[in-house]
């Protein structure tokens, strides 16, 4: 099947942009110059993201880091024992805020408590069970008994912040850069900390400039106006071209781009209760398709939600290829049939059409796929609704939350070095992250990831994660995974880009010049 989309429709606000003559970004500033998305920071204590997330800016750190292969590696904590979701830490000597407090064992059990405050909060640690032992160590305790905390620590909302300066105004952290001004919706201006503890940044000062419209991003960075973009969606890929000064940086695949299904929806969504409605609308879209137009070809068709890589998994789930004779033959036994009107199947009277949330973490890092996936499910008789959500808080609040719609469209992956972590707070009973109830997968889910927890060897932990993945995807069809795509970085030429999978790991402040170039 061929789907008709011209260059034109794909680029979308391309045509408007193309003319874009503002006023200059960063004027006058001498450092790294990044252009961001929209200003998503928030500073409720309960959905706290400052200086956190998107972008990151390495004010304040976490106790540990990814390495190469995924396991966590020391960062502020020096070294770990962990037994039976029991924990004992030893912080590295010597750590000072960037206001000149001490991070030492009570600093970081005051800064866990805070992380702790977070409505979303996955690291689940009993608050009883913080106790200092002495200046660099202290001990906690799993709520749930899990023994992979330390591995949940790597993601950025884990953070520590000195307690004695405010975050939501002027952060203070241990890293390797400190806090100069914040212009919401304009700015983040950093400057290099000189008495950082590890290796020091490369650039000495670095200003994040968010942009919302994609397209003026491209423009700033081809009039030279930035160094780099950080936020980087489909019509910007497919905008470039060889005469443009920029050069595009990629990881290995690891983000999956999906559909979250609400399987426990209350009227009017509950068309997707009925698993062969599932697997039918799993079975309509041309994935490859899809991977030759989004992404600038650098996505892959995905079986499941987690690369084959990652973790060592390898192949384990079976996912779905594209067969809409199939489908077809699905939605007749479940009693949907043709001749309805505008072409969609009905049932006792009902159109088969199903609303679709779009998207997590914006439209913007998505699109034009919803537009897709509409053309290449009516080849089959269902329709889509496109609910566009441009705002992840929104998404989550106004749509999420209370189960309104009958897909959830998600750019996401597994943020930090937890096997379970994605599906455990998307597909499981007790999540955390309460929206996503509606997607819960049963109960053969529930067990596979609490013994993964709680297990202490790692060969039966994945072998745990392998089952719970097959549960969500070939079972339940709780999520209907469509491509794995890299993290992207658009840069001007000459310049080395570290790359990492995922985004928030990405050291902007190690950006160089290439040799013979700077």
């Amino acid at each position: 099947m061929n789907f008709a989309f011209t260059r034109r429709q794909l680029l979308g606000v391309a045509g408007a942009a193309v003319g874009w003559t503002g006023p200059a970004l960063a004027q006058g500033f001498s450092g790294l110059r990044v252009a961001a998305g929209p200003d998503r920071y928030n500073v409720d204590p309960q959905r706290f993201t400052f200086t956190v997330r998107n972008p990151h800016a390495q004010i304040a750190e976490t106790g540990v880091r990814p390495d190469a292969s995924f396991r966590p590696a020391p960062l502020l904590f020096e070294r770990w024992q962990v037994r039976q979701g029991h924990y004992r830490i030893t912080l590295r000597a010597n750590l000072r805020h960037h206001d000149g407090t001490a991070l030492d064992s009570d600093a970081a059990i005051a800064a866990l408590r805070q992380v702790g405050q977070s409505r979303s909060d996955f690291l689940q640690i009993d608050p009883a069970s913080l106790r200092r032992v002495d200046a660099r160590n202290f001990v906690f305790s799993s709520r749930t008994g899990s023994n992979l905390l330390l591995e949940n620590m790597s993601h950025r909302a884990t953070s520590l912040f000195s307690q004695h300066s405010d975050r939501r105004v002027a952060p203070a952290g241990t890293g390797p850069w400190r806090f100069v001004r914040y212009q919401p919706n304009r700015a983040l201006e950093l400057v290099r900390n000189p008495q950082y503890w590890g290796p020091p940044a490369v650039q000495e000062r670095m200003l994040f400039q968010f942009v919302p419209d994609p397209m003026t991003r491209l423009l700033a960075l081809v009039a030279g106006e930035v160094d780099l973009i950080a936020e980087v969606t489909p019509q910007m890929l497919l905008a470039l071209s060889d005469s443009m000064p920029v050069r595009l940086h990629a990881s290995r695949p690891v983000s999956y781009l999906a559909l979250l299904v609400n399987l426990h929806g209350q009227p009017p969504f509950t068309r997707l209760a009925d698993p062969r409605v599932r697997r039918a609308l799993a079975l309509s879209i041309d994935r490859a398709a899809v991977a030759r137009v989004l992404y600038a070809g650098r996505g892959i068709a995905a079986r499941g939600l987690l690369p084959d890589w990652m973790f060592g998994l390898g192949p384990h789930v079976q996912g779905f290829g594209y067969d809409p004779a199939e489908a077809s033959r699905l939605l007749d036994a479940a009693g949907w049939v043709r001749g309805g009107r505008d072409g969609l199947r009905t049932r006792a009277g009902e159109a088969l059409r199903l609303r679709l949330v779009a998207a997590f973490p914006n439209l913007a890092a998505v699109a034009p796929f919803p537009e897709l996936l509409q053309q290449m499910v009516r080849q089959v008789g269902i329709g889509i609704e496109i609910v566009a959500v441009e705002d992840d808080a929104l998404y989550g609040q106004r749509f999420l939350e209370p189960g309104a719609g009958d897909l959830f469209l998600e750019l996401a992956s597994n943020t930090n070095l937890d096997p379970t972590f994605l599906l455990y707070n998307l597909f499981h009973s007790q999540t955390p992250w309460r929206g996503y109830r509606h997607m819960a997968a049963g109960r053969a889910l529930d067990a596979a990831l609490d013994q993964a927890r709680r297990t202490d060897d790692p060969q039966q932990r994945l072998e745990a994660v392998r089952r719970a993945h097959r549960a969500v995807v070939d079972e339940a069809v709780a999520a209907i995974a469509v491509l794995h795509v890299p993290q992207f970085v658009l840069a001007r030429p000459g310049l080395e880009v570290p790359m990492f999978e995922h985004r928030d790991w990405i050291d902007y402040g190690a950006v160089r010049p290439l040799p013979g170039r700077g």
